[in-house]
């Protein structure tokens, strides 16, 4: 793989994720909380997979502008040739066992690991994807919420 350009653990924060912080309810303080001191301490990087997941959920042009600031802000880690072909490959082998997930999932997976970032998550596709063992990426998965 190719050199990456992080020189200290980040974390990527995937969508889901992001979308239990972005909430005002109390029972996501917690969640909050843990990415508020990620960002303080500067270890939260993007892709831009994840904010076009944000950004297509939004409700208004001000919610869309305002978080379109506020993410593109963070390091941006965008796909090159390696992550496209490694997360083919990936995909490919993960069809050949029966297992089909998003493809944004993938890529998000791929970029994570080819820049050496923790995933933290909470989504089962990439529990899925760590138990297929078609390849390792470091990931952290969110406890489960309060429903």
């Amino acid at each position: 793989m190719g050199k990456s350009i992080i020189t200290k653990p980040k974390y990527l924060i995937d969508t889901s994720t992001w979308l239990f912080a972005l909430k005002p309810s109390p029972q996501y303080k917690d969640i909050r909380e843990e990415i508020y001191n990620l960002l303080k301490r500067d270890l939260v990087v993007i892709s831009p997979f994840v904010i076009l997941e944000i950004l297509t959920g939004t409700r208004t042009e001000q919610e869309f502008n305002s978080l379109k600031d506020e993410l593109s802000s963070l390091t941006q880690l965008f796909p090159d040739r390696e992550i496209w072909e490694t997360s083919a490959q990936a995909g490919f082998k993960l069809r050949r066992k029966g297992i089909t997930i998003p493809l944004v999932d993938l890529l998000i997976a791929v970029t994570a690991n080819t820049h050496g970032c923790i995933l933290l998550h909470h989504d089962y596709h990439y529990l899925l994807l760590q138990s297929a063992g078609i390849f390792s990426f470091s990931a952290r998965a969110l406890p489960a919420l309060p429903e």
